[in-house]
């Protein structure tokens, strides 16, 4: 004697995931009474959906990028014509910079005696 809710849970049990020995990425694939597993045209038709929507983000993120880009550069462009300066301003150098330079040149002091007297790091 077959219960009237046995029917209804053996339909469950028969789309439930299987695994396939060829499945890729352990896709699930589903019974089906003509085929083995029908998940395989869900599978291509899920891929074929993500391939688009990706192909679709991507292009909008591209989009935004260069958008950002342009107007970037047209802030850059507005803030030069009003006179704005870029940049680290620069370090006034010491008085006594060109003698010591003129030294170093003629080889009579070393890049790290010149720097050690103007008060600047050698990388300067």
């Amino acid at each position: 004697m077959v219960r009237q809710q046995y029917p209804a849970k053996l339909e469950y049990l028969r789309i439930l995931p299987c695994k396939q020995p060829g499945s890729e990425r352990g896709q699930a694939a589903y019974h089906n009474e003509g085929n083995e597993c029908a998940g395989r045209e869900k599978n291509l038709i899920g891929t074929l959906i993500s391939d688009i929507v990706l192909t679709l983000l991507s292009y909008v993120a591209e989009n935004e990028r260069a958008n950002i880009r342009q107007r970037q550069a047209e802030g850059i462009a507005a803030a030069k014509k009003r006179g704005v300066r870029f940049g680290r301003p620069p370090k006034p150098l010491p008085d006594n910079f060109y003698d010591i330079y003129q030294r170093w040149r003629m080889k009579k002091i070393t890049i790290n005696q010149a720097a050690a007297e103007c008060g600047m790091p050698r990388s300067t």
